[in-house]
């Protein structure tokens, strides 16, 4: 039979200890569901372009941390854009030179959510990185 609990009668002190098992619990997967990938796939560029030696030195830099990155060589920019906007296409993160959308039907795609990927875009100088997020 349960006792009374910091002056607490039986039911009142069940229901905490329920509820604080619950949000325990929740935690727990929380936070094995977020942890980050093991493994992560960039489209790159051609053979010795800059985004493939980029994206290299990305590889070396996750590699410290127990993360592979794998590389697909694409023809360049435009190429990777449509991987990334391409939801059936299997890719994480890609290099996309600024302007490349100038003539690509973009309208219904949102760096933001709208598709099954949550993507997102960083850019500098002349070069930007989209950087998909699986919801």
């Amino acid at each position: 039979m349960l006792m009374e609990t910091f002056g607490l009668g039986p039911a009142v002190s069940l229901s905490a200890i329920l509820f604080v098992s619950l949000v325990i619990i929740f935690a727990v997967f929380w936070f094995f569901h977020s942890a980050p990938p093991d493994r992560i796939i960039i489209t790159s560029g051609p053979a010795g372009s800059i985004f493939q030696t980029n994206a290299k030195k990305y590889g070396q830099i996750l590699a410290r941390n127990g993360v592979k990155l794998e590389i697909l060589p694409s023809q360049g920019s435009l190429e990777n854009l449509k991987r990334l906007v391409d939801p059936s296409f299997r890719v994480d993160v890609g290099f996309v030179q600024g302007g490349v959308t100038a003539g690509l039907n973009i309208d219904n795609w949102s760096p933001w959510g709208a598709s099954p990927m949550n993507r997102s875009w960083f850019s500098t100088g002349g070069f930007g990185l989209w950087i998909c997020f699986p919801n």
